[in-house]
């Protein structure tokens, strides 16, 4: 897919607004005149060829990305099978008595125009402008509304936690004090049969575009994961080793502060994964280190024997050298200084080689010399500040399993209405 070229103003008030929803999207029921022929019915109800065509519009918008008939090909089949989730979930907060007034839904559509400055009533008019009906994106608003508070009503009741779980993870967190623990959000793309498998991995692919491009996790993750941490922007808190799939533990563990990794493939699905933060598991936060450096570069396409030769400068340079001022007073054969303060840094934000490097090494010492793309490098620790310990309390343990219970649940939930559903797709046999 191609980005679309758009005035800034209508580009953030689409993702802001439309980010919100997008996985909890349902069509209200539309006059006659306006079904321009059956897509599909799911139950007794109609999702129309009006109703798919201004989702996909809506979504183009919503992600800046031009409207055109490969576009909207491209997301059809992915824009259906939503419609039909969603449908689903609305049927089924009628049938639990869920009730969404008018009142709530013009206070959250109030709500989300004061957080984003636009005056009252402003995005209905530009969707008119743009071809679309404010309706199809109010139908997202209900529908969040009744999900969330079917799931809230039906599902939370249920979970019970007990004291032997509790005692059994703070057992865990005992057994894994010293490794880290890593403060995720993610994106789930699920994917619920083989005839999805490609489309999901396009849009997996798509969304890391647009995250490289700036557009940030949060509005991504409400906007397109199908986990229930969508609703808190993809937030899934502190995660120990053991506590997700082994897949994605091998390709969460490298990974730094700030970075992003996907889509990656589990059992269920694609994941994208934002690394928030790292720590050592029982303390408030990573182990600081202030940093000296000495740096010699290497010229481009630098041969075995330029390396070599520079790799045993550095070494000669620090070998007898002890404690940071002597390290900082280095410089070559003109007086220029080599080394450089590279300031107090967390350690799980440090590249896993020159974390390796400091790791365990003792202030003032040099450290091995480091070959990189662009020099030789050596560090001095100069300070070492370690963070308290600390151990979450039972609340918050409990807050985290029952989360975890909640999103499981939801997804199981989801998965037998659709199973237990008369779906009947009339034209497009992509979506099973």
């Amino acid at each position: 897919m191609k980005t679309q070229k758009k005035q800034p103003r209508r580009k953030f008030i689409y993702r802001s607004l439309c980010a919100v929803f997008f996985w909890f999207l349902i069509t209200s029921p539309v006059p006659a005149q306006d079904i321009q022929g059956i897509v599909a019915v799911v139950n007794d109800e109609v999702i129309s060829e009006y109703d798919i065509e201004s989702r996909i519009t809506l979504t183009l918008k919503s992600l800046g990305l031009e409207n055109t008939a490969e576009n909207r090909l491209e997301i059809r089949s992915k824009t259906l099978q939503s419609l039909i989730n969603e449908k689903l979930k609305v049927q089924e907060a009628k049938e639990r008595n869920v009730e969404i007034t008018e009142e709530k839904i013009e206070e959250a559509l109030a709500n989300l125009e004061e957080a984003n400055g636009i005056e009252k009533g402003e995005f209905r008019e530009q969707m008119r402008d743009d071809g679309i009906n404010p309706q199809t994106f109010i139908d997202q608003v209900e529908s969040n509304l009744a999900w969330r508070d079917l799931i809230n009503r039906r599902l939370r009741s249920q979970i019970d936690i007990g004291d032997d779980e509790i005692n059994e993870s703070i057992e865990k967190m005992e057994k894994n004090k010293g490794n880290p623990e890593f403060l995720l959000a993610e994106i789930f793309l699920p994917v619920e049969s083989p005839d999805q498998e490609d489309e999901t991995l396009r849009l997996g692919k798509q969304i890391m575009a647009h995250l490289y491009e700036g557009t940030p996790f949060q509005e991504l993750a409400t906007q397109f994961s199908g986990s229930a941490s969508a609703a808190t922007g993809g937030d899934i808190g502190w995660i120990q080793p053991g506590q997700i799939d082994e897949e994605l533990e091998i390709e969460i563990k490298p990974m730094i502060s700030g970075q992003v990794k996907g889509p990656l493939r589990s059992v269920t699905g694609y994941h994208i994964i934002l690394m928030r933060e790292k720590r050592i598991i029982g303390a408030t936060g990573e182990v600081q280190v202030s940093l000296l450096q000495l740096f010699l570069e290497l010229p481009p396409l630098a041969s075995e024997d330029e390396i070599s030769g520079l790799t045993e400068k550095a070494v000669a340079l620090t070998r007898d050298i002890s404690g940071c001022d002597a390290m900082s007073e280095l410089s070559d054969e003109s007086g220029a200084t080599l080394t450089n303060n590279l300031g107090t840094l967390s350690l799980g934000d440090l590249p896993e080689n020159l974390k390796e490097a400091v790791n365990t090494l003792d202030v003032g010492t040099p450290s091995e010399a480091i070959v990189t793309s662009s020099g030789i490098m050596v560090l001095m620790v100069c300070e070492r500040i370690e963070p308290e310990s600390i151990e979450p309390d039972r609340e918050e343990i409990q807050s985290t399993l029952e989360f975890q219970r909640l999103d499981l649940m939801a997804r199981r939930y989801l998965r037998d209405l659709r199973r237990a559903a008369h779906i009947d797709i009339r034209k497009d046999s992509n979506v099973k």
